[in-house]
């Protein structure tokens, strides 16, 4: 065959001038091929960046945030020690200008003994002691123990009052709880605290948060503030800021939410007169503390983007003092395990007390009842 005769192969003759119809998806196609890997790691390398940093944020504040160790058993043993080389250790004293306690009295015998039912073999409650100081630190002005099931029971929010007259772990006798906060010797105030709470509840205590108030206020601000309901015109010009609602429900702020928490000389205005708002005392006080404290648990069980969990954890450096077994990671399971957890089924029980003057004088509160009796534990 001559170079010049057609071939008999079909379609030979015009394949190099007419190029197939698709040639173009092919080009296509191998562009997408080149290029495919790299776009998805450019994507792959958006996504983790829009994780990453919230979270490297989160665990930098976090990071920052003063820890105390916390050992309660090991706090006894140090204060007996302390006890058999010096004696009982009394330095729970008050600055000059503390105020005086508000609450009303009525002298009665006290009780032979505080009520206690014996210690709990606990593993059905995770236990957070919530302490607020006020005055530097020398007293805890908030109280509160966060019992956090692992059985599938409700979380309960129990307010302890600071004029609770108990037995002084330290001193020897009785003493308000909210003195233990001063330490004692070489121990700690919040390990003495949680001592006195343990003596006087039975729960363990695993952890504590130690907050002052104006980082309880950043706080509040942080998850966008809290939820006031008032039935009259109330304020109270011994606040700082003043205290001032009208009535109805407000969102305020955590300054605001700080003066209505704090104060005790609440005023109303009633059919044009204004009066002392009824009932308020040391105990009214624990109630409006818890309803804040529900109100900020409620938030944090639903955070509706990382950015406003990125903006609570920034607000807490400075504001919070944690016991250092209180680790990023426990902290963001125990968040975890109250997520969707309905704040009205949180139990509040209140710790029913009588009033007492002792006989230094002191005005204080006396437990009528073990705290298992509070809690209902005794009749499951």
């Amino acid at each position: 065959m001559s170079a010049t005769e057609p071939t008999d192969q079909p379609g030979a003759q015009n394949e190099a001038a007419d190029p197939q119809p698709d040639g173009w998806w092919a080009a296509v196609g191998g562009f997408w091929n080149r290029r495919k890997r790299w776009i998805l790691v450019g994507v792959a390398v958006l996504v983790v960046t829009a994780i990453a940093v919230p979270v490297a944020r989160v665990w930098i504040a976090w990071g920052n945030v003063e820890r105390v160790a916390f050992d309660p058993d090991a706090a006894r043993i140090a204060i007996e020690n302390q006890t058999l080389a010096v004696g009982p250790v009394t330095d729970t004293t008050f600055p000059a200008d503390a105020p005086a306690p508000t609450t009303p009295t009525v002298t009665v015998p006290p009780p032979p003994d505080i009520p206690f039912d014996g210690a709990l073999d606990d593993g059905d409650h995770t236990a957070v002691l919530i302490i607020g100081s006020d005055l530097g630190g020398y007293r805890a002005d908030v109280i509160m123990l966060a019992l956090i099931p692992s059985n599938g029971s409700n979380l309960a929010l129990v307010s302890i009052p600071r004029d609770l007259y108990l037995d002084d772990p330290c001193g020897g006798g009785r003493e308000r709880i909210n003195a233990a906060l001063n330490g004692c010797g070489e121990v700690t105030g919040p390990n003495l605290l949680a001592i006195a709470v343990e003596d006087f509840t039975g729960v363990p205590v695993d952890y504590f948060v130690l907050f002052d108030f104006d980082g309880f206020s950043r706080v509040i601000d942080a998850v966008g503030g809290v939820e006031i309901c008032v039935d009259h015109d109330t304020y109270d010009r011994k606040t700082d800021p003043e205290l001032a609602l009208l009535a109805g429900c407000h969102e305020v702020g955590g300054k605001m939410a700080l003066s209505w928490v704090r104060s005790r000389h609440t005023r109303e205005v009633v059919d044009g007169v204004t009066r002392t708002m009824p009932g308020v005392n040391d105990l009214a006080r624990n109630a409006r503390q818890r309803a804040i404290v529900l109100q900020l648990l409620g938030r944090l069980s639903s955070f509706p983007n990382p950015a406003e969990l990125v903006g609570l954890v920034e607000a807490v450096p400075g504001a919070f003092t944690l016991s250092d077994g209180l680790s990023l990671t426990t902290a963001i399971g125990i968040a975890w395990d109250l997520r969707g957890t309905p704040m009205e089924s949180v139990l509040t029980p209140e710790i029913p007390v009588t009033f007492y003057k002792a006989s230094t004088g002191a005005q204080v509160l006396l437990p009528v009842e073990s705290f298992s009796d509070t809690m209902g534990w005794d009749e499951q």
